[in-house]
């Protein structure tokens, strides 16, 4: 309900995860096996009465059932993120934002919201039910691969590519699981037109 001082940068993220996840921190006991969605929200936003937009950059959310809900408000940001293992990515209401390297791993639902547009460039979707659940947000996808998305709903764009699967799509470097494949026909493709700062 206050302006966000965000921190994160490219090598000390800000990381949401379940509390029985020991792959990053210190674990914390008693601990039971990892499974399905923790927070209901993991970041709620509410940018009306903040009276503020949101810029964040660097984060991963897991195993939440709605990783960021977004409320109010035109000019937020939100750049290279990752959401895995999550029931809803981003959920916006009576909102416009700006969504820049976007990683949604294992996401039921990329998308959910209502009255509102999302910008967004250079997105990766592997494994989904939903991308856009339904037509209340006005969704923009530039340079983007959907891998393995049951339905897309509603998007407009330029520059993005499917696939029904995303088997030998992507490869794991050190910690990463989703570079791009060695010779893939997705290196170097979609369109020039993105956000200067993010192409550099």
């Amino acid at each position: 309900n206050t302006p966000i001082v965000w921190q994160g940068t490219p090598y000390r993220p800000v990381v949401f995860t379940a509390r029985d996840d020991w792959s990053i921190g210190q674990g914390i006991t008693p601990s039971n096996s990892l499974s399905g969605y923790y927070a209901g929200i993991a970041l709620e936003i509410n940018a009306s009465t903040a009276n503020a937009d949101a810029t964040l950059q660097n984060l991963r959310i897991t195993r939440a059932q709605t990783g960021i809900a977004l409320n109010g408000r035109t000019n937020h940001v939100v750049s290279h993120a990752q959401f895995v293992d999550c029931q809803n990515g981003i959920k916006p209401a009576s909102a416009e934002f700006r969504l820049r390297n976007a990683l949604f791993a294992n996401v039921l639902t990329n998308f959910n919201g209502t009255s509102s547009t999302g910008r967004c460039e250079q997105v990766t979707v592997d494994t989904a039910g939903w991308l856009n659940y339904n037509s209340q947000i006005q969704l923009n996808l530039t340079s983007s691969l959907l891998a393995g998305v049951t339905n897309l709903g509603t998007y407009s764009g330029s520059g993005n590519a499917t696939a029904s699967s995303p088997s030998g799509l992507f490869q794991s470097v050190g910690a990463g699981a989703h570079y791009l494949a060695a010779g893939s026909a997705h290196r170097d493709a979609g369109i020039t037109g993105i956000d200067p700062i993010l192409a550099s």
